[in-house]
């Protein structure tokens, strides 16, 4: 539930402050985006939220170097380079929320890690 309300309040905070004219805001921009926001929260990251142009230029060199599969993983990471973040120690909980989220990710999305 926790990592849920991160995500819900990341696209909020997202759409919120959004300049429609920057970017379009596309089903598959926000599904990543919101994928990316959930395997974050799960392993408990101290967030940033960036700027969108920050989140645009991301997107727009995902889009020009993007593999023909591509995972969840690769996704996360191009969006790690994006925030500022601190990592806490991991517990068991956080390795189970994270596997657990990542499964019903794939299951919602199609998408399967590699």
């Amino acid at each position: 539930a926790a990592t849920t309300h991160v995500a819900v309040f990341y696209l909020d905070k997202f759409l919120e402050d959004a300049d429609r004219s920057c970017v379009e805001l596309t089903r598959s921009f926000l599904r990543m985006l919101v994928c990316a926001t959930v395997l974050i929260a799960c392993k408990n990251v101290d967030v940033v939220i960036p700027s969108l142009k920050a989140l645009a230029d991301v997107m727009e060199q995902w889009d020009r170097a993007r593999p023909p599969t591509s995972s969840i993983a690769d996704i996360e990471l191009l969006m790690l380079t994006t925030l500022s973040f601190k990592l806490q120690p991991p517990t068991l909980r956080d390795h189970v929320a994270l596997r657990l989220a990542r499964d019903e990710v794939s299951q919602t999305t199609g998408v399967a890690e590699r």
